[in-house]
């Protein structure tokens, strides 16, 4: 490896999740030619909750330029929260980015949002920049979910209002 190359840890949820980090790695090196030069490495969430690839993913991101998570949306599970503590504690670099690439088909929720900011502050403790790389449907859902003072049921676009009788018939 180059000693100028960029180095971008790539992590995602599932094979669509890859795929959508993988088209974002061929465009950057499409946009950036040959320098730099970019290194990446691939991990999932599933390897992030086994023990040795889950230290070898650590030791990757103690160095990265660039920490890509790629996912639906949907909320990250414990293994890669304490993949992100672990990489805290081996962090070396004093900068960088951490980029969220949410990849369809969104799984976004009322608890999205709170992701995201949680994101934000691991980026933080890791000394990098956060980059949210949303496409504009799923940054409006997200927003709309942290406007909404009560959050309606699944599939409820309009404030739930309850029927005004007190009670249910078929020929009523």
């Amino acid at each position: 490896m180059a000693a100028s190359a960029c180095r971008v840890v790539v992590v995602s949820e599932d094979r669509v999740a890859q795929g959508r980090a993988m088209e974002t790695a061929n465009w950057l090196r499409a946009q950036f030619g040959e320098e730099p030069v970019f290194d990446f490495s691939f991990w999932n969430f599933k390897e992030l909750a086994e023990p040795a690839a889950a230290s070898k993913a650590v030791e990757a991101a103690a160095h990265a330029d660039i920490i890509l998570l790629s996912a639906h949306g949907n909320d990250l599970p414990a293994a890669v929260g304490n993949w992100f503590e672990r990489c805290r504690e081996a962090r070396t670099k004093a900068e960088g980015a951490l980029a969220l690439l949410l990849a369809e088909p969104f799984m976004l929720s009322a608890s999205s949002g709170h992701a995201i900011d949680s994101l934000q502050l691991f980026a933080r403790h890791l000394h990098m920049d956060f980059l949210p790389l949303m496409p504009q449907p799923a940054e409006r859902i997200i927003q709309s979910f942290r406007n909404r003072p009560n959050i309606a049921p699944a599939g409820v676009t309009e404030p739930f209002d309850p029927p005004s009788h007190n009670h249910w018939g078929l020929n009523e």
